[in-house]
């Protein structure tokens, strides 16, 4: 991980660092403060080793308190986006599940039955949440035509390659149902400086064990918008992850008929 010395110039920046340092490493503020005096100094793996140091290891999760708050974010998500719980009767898809915990809360929390909820990844199944699990190569969706009602995404697009997201996109409309709906979870990302953020959260997760991809494609709200408009999606709602230094955003689509 190579932090460019003119970000350190920044206040906005370290101060966002510090905060990605605390809450991804679960350390305290004043060794935060203390890694990043040292970051502009030392090389990239005297960094590395450092960060190792001071991280407190993955612990095992607490899978039923895990679902549980999950299911408060579900909650918060449905209701700011659609203005109401969706109705019952339908069939979800989570694209990029991994260990499935929000995927289950969202199943609790709309009360859905295990047969209408399937979790999609390119990762091997980790437990049995979840009925309905799928792997595939992270390009070719594995699911026939008008399928699902609700599709959802959080976090996923920046890690599929370019030259496969507007395909990937498109497949999604393909599979969801003609009234169906779209949500993702997505960075607002307008300049460098918080591409760098990114990274470098993203990295930190893999220093304390999780399995997360250290570099992304990020684009601004608007870009993320455009490009889902050309592939057939109609914004219906969005709204900004508070207290969120990677400016997190969650958004609601709806299928078009036609892609543009």
């Amino acid at each position: 991980m190579n932090i460019p010395s003119k970000y350190f110039d920044s206040k906005e920046f370290k101060f966002n660092l510090r905060v990605i340092l605390i809450r991804t490493l679960k350390i305290k503020s004043s060794t935060a403060k203390e890694l990043i005096e040292n970051m502009k100094e030392q090389s990239n793996d005297e960094t590395l080793q450092a960060m190792k140091k001071v991280c407190k290891p993955k612990s095992k999760p607490n899978v039923r308190a895990s679902i549980k708050s999950y299911k408060g974010n579900a909650k918060q998500i449905y209701i700011e986006l659609f203005g109401k719980k969706p109705p019952q009767n339908i069939k979800l898809l989570d694209i990029g599940c991994g260990n499935c915990y929000f995927t289950c809360a969202m199943k609790n929390y709309l009360r859905l039955n295990e047969d209408n909820v399937y979790g999609l990844d390119i990762i091997k199944k980790e437990n049995d949440l979840i009925k309905n699990y799928y792997m595939y190569d992270g390009a070719n969706i594995p699911f026939n035509a008008n399928t699902f009602n609700i599709i959802t995404m959080f976090q996923v697009l920046h890690h599929i390659p370019p030259k496969q997201l507007s395909g990937m996109l498109v497949g999604i409309h393909n599979i969801l149902t003609d009234d169906g709906y779209l949500i993702i979870k997505e960075h607002d990302c307008t300049n460098d400086e918080m591409t760098m953020l990114i990274d470098i959260q993203h990295y930190l997760y893999t220093i304390r064990g999780y399995d997360a991809h250290s570099k992304g494609t990020y684009k601004s709200k608007q870009e993320w918008h455009a490009l889902l408009k050309k592939c057939g999606f109609k914004q219906i709602a969005s709204f900004a992850v508070q207290k969120d230094v990677t400016n997190s955003f969650y958004a609601l689509y709806q299928k078009n008929k036609k892609v543009i």
